[in-house]
């Protein structure tokens, strides 16, 4: 039996573009060293056999040489333990990159090609890698790959996006794709996959496990809620894998909806955002349902007046106003709603056509019905 650490997507140094404040963005960027050294520390404690790292360990566009610098001496506390790197599509494997250009410790281990490679690790185990290069993004890597089907134990890692889970591909790209039947094709005992920022096993709803996403480890942005781990497995011949999450992030990310459903000012809102207020969080707040036209939303107040409940807040506006035709007594604006419904049905799903209809119906009707148009943040 093996027993081994898997982690990916810690992009460090990682703009934080979902944070309006400058302060709280380098904040979150030390914290997120925090988690890195975490995961080191958690290493040097468990003593695992070896340590991957599925891609995107950094940010090639804007890394910083003292970041670099930082990983390396972390990465030589846990020496001798062998550590095993592939390149993501955010920290590529490109010319000039830290990964060909820095000198790191000699029991670190970076796949350098972008096509696979193998590391035999003693007798037992083998690691066969690839990292992802502008050649290779697109290709699927894994497709045809056949690992040689011996006692010992073969490990496949890189960064990549199963296409197979349709809905993950397009929240977050298709990379390195593969397939589930690729997988189950290709023969290995586990598959340490990195780019997608949640916890997920792999193949895509398949009974039998061969893998797993550990997800991000600290979240990056504002829709990545929920806990954040990374994974220690046990992996035996021919037996199912053992796997514990292992939660090290230094916030929770979270995203709450307010139905405002007959609101009738601001505070009413502020007073729900309130209940969910808390200083250490990154919070999302989604306002949804039909509020009194007469409410008039501005979210930079909103956001001034919550921003000492939370480490950070967002808020996103998708109320329509409360100009449903049972509550109109008005003719001509019944007319004018009739006219929009019909639009957006020959629109034919085209979302930003429809967007607009919408929106030039809340206008219409605030000066058919109210006398004035509101002005609020789109």
């Amino acid at each position: 039996m093996i027993r081994f650490i898997h982690t990916a997507d810690i992009h460090l140094d990682t703009r934080f573009t979902g944070i309006r404040d400058e302060s709280k963005r380098k904040q979150r960027r030390a914290e997120h060293r925090h988690c890195f050294t975490r995961i080191i520390d958690i290493a040097e404690r468990v003593q695992p056999d070896f340590l991957l790292v599925a891609g995107d360990l950094f940010e090639q566009t804007h890394f910083s040489p003292d970041t670099i610098n930082f990983i390396v001496r972390q990465l030589e506390r846990v020496y001798p333990l062998p550590v095993f790197v592939v390149a993501g599509n955010h920290d590529l494997l490109v010319a000039g990159s830290p990964y060909l250009t820095w000198e790191w410790p000699s029991h670190v281990h970076i796949f350098k090609d972008g096509q696979f490679q193998s590391i035999a690790l003693k007798d037992e185990v083998v690691i066969h890698g690839a990292s992802a290069t502008q050649q290779s993004g697109f290709l699927n890597l894994l497709r045809n790959y056949n690992v040689p089907q011996d006692e010992r134990i073969h490990i496949v890692l890189f960064h990549g996006s199963e296409a197979t889970d349709r809905r993950a591909a397009e929240q977050w790209g298709s990379w390195l794709p593969f397939t589930s039947e690729d997988i189950l094709s290709s023969g290995a005992d586990y598959y340490a996959l990195g780019h997608y920022h949640s916890f997920r096993s792999i193949p895509f709803q398949q009974k039998e496990v061969k893998g797993y996403y550990p997800g991000c480890p600290e979240p990056t942005k504002l829709d990545e809620t929920g806990p954040k781990y990374i994974l220690k497995l046990k992996l035996e011949k021919g037996r199912p894998i053992q796997v514990e999450k292992i939660q090290v992030q230094s916030r929770q990310y979270r995203e709450e909806i307010i139905d405002c459903d007959g609101f009738k000012d601001r505070n009413q809102i502020l007073e729900r955002i309130r209940e969910f207020g808390n200083k250490d969080d990154v919070a999302k707040i989604i306002l949804e349902g039909y509020p009194d036209p007469a409410l008039e939303l501005d979210l930079e107040t909103l956001r001034e007046s919550a921003k000492d409940w939370f480490f950070t807040v967002e808020i996103e506006n998708r109320t329509r106003p409360d100009y449903r035709p049972d509550q109109m007594d008005n003719l001509l604006a019944l007319r004018f709603h009739e006219q929009l419904q019909e639009a957006k049905a020959q629109g034919k799903g085209n979302s930003r056509d429809i967007q607009v209809l919408e929106e030039a119906e809340v206008l219409g009707l605030d000066a058919l019905l109210r006398g004035h148009i509101r002005g609020y943040e789109i």
